[in-house]
């Protein structure tokens, strides 16, 4: 029955874990025949936004993550919501386009430092790689790499870059934290369905991109050419993001280039990525 279809991937399945869930199914907007594989920290925010614009929601524009990621708050249905025959339908009739953007793992990781630990203090990875919560002030215990996080945690200090530079949460937490903002883009989904996909975008070609997907499946002059951002015009026309890098994070570099160690643990840890013929990225 496998058909080109490994139907023991969890895409399949329709997981609500935000840890996992949110990211882990892929969307499916039916009046375009279109799935839609979200990748965390690759514009995963805006592309909901934009299919609920097409599922009709008025109040698409809003970025409160229980209107834009939870399956139960955001109207948008899953993959792992149709029965066996559609799923095979979606995932291997040539009139569905199965679609995904992919981004350069190092800037990716870049941009989750500067969003998940310089905007917002840390709370992301004290939480979800420590277990540090309010009901929980200790956290997991046995994670030397937390006790900084914890400390600050409990004299309420929001962690910056002399708490937790960049070279920290490559060396310390990128490997042992299996985070979705920064786990390998290639366990997006199994071998087999990466080879079903049939439109890949770049998030350094966003603006273009997109353009060229809504184009083809017809959603463009509708739903993307206005009605974005304040000036009402096209979507990725300028970054929707209210939590989008600032202009001086972003020409910026959190690492030193000559310091090679850090470079080499990144693209050691990426290596699939780079390696992936699919996603085809360019190694630095």
């Amino acid at each position: 029955d496998s058909n080109g279809i490994d139907w023991t991937d969890p895409i399949f399945l329709h997981v609500s874990d935000p840890l996992m869930g949110w990211e882990n199914d892929p969307i499916v907007v039916e009046s375009h025949k279109l799935v839609f594989f979200p990748i965390a920290k690759v514009a995963s925010t805006q592309f909901k936004m934009l299919f609920r614009r097409i599922i009709g929601r008025d109040d698409y524009q809003e970025q409160h993550e229980n209107v834009v990621h939870y399956p139960k708050g955001n109207g948008l249905k899953y993959l792992g919501q149709y029965s066996r025959d559609m799923q095979r339908e979606i995932m291997s009739s040539s009139v569905w386009t199965r679609a995904i953007f992919v981004r350069d793992p190092i800037q990716r990781l870049q941009s989750v430092y500067s969003h998940k630990v310089l905007r917002e203090g840390g709370r992301h990875i004290q939480e979800v790689c420590c277990g540090i919560s309010p009901s929980n002030p200790n956290g997991r215990q046995g994670l030397d790499h937390c006790e900084k996080l914890k400390l600050s945690n409990n004299n309420n200090i929001s962690i910056d870059e002399t708490i937790l530079p960049f070279k920290d949460l490559v060396n310390n937490f990128m490997a042992s934290c299996n985070d979705i903002h920064w786990r390998p883009q290639n366990t997006r989904m199994t071998k087999v369905s990466w080879e079903t996909i049939n439109f890949v975008g770049r998030f350094e070609n966003l603006k273009e991109d997109s353009h060229k997907l809504l184009k083809r499946i017809g959603a463009y002059e509708e739903y993307g050419s206005q009605g974005w951002g304040p000036t009402n015009g096209a979507i990725f026309e300028t970054n929707l993001m209210k939590h989008a890098t600032n202009k001086s994070d972003k020409n910026r570099s959190f690492y030193k280039h000559d310091d090679k160690e850090t470079m080499e643990v990144i693209l050691n840890f990426y290596e699939d990525d780079y390696r992936h013929t699919i996603m085809n990225l360019t190694k630095p």
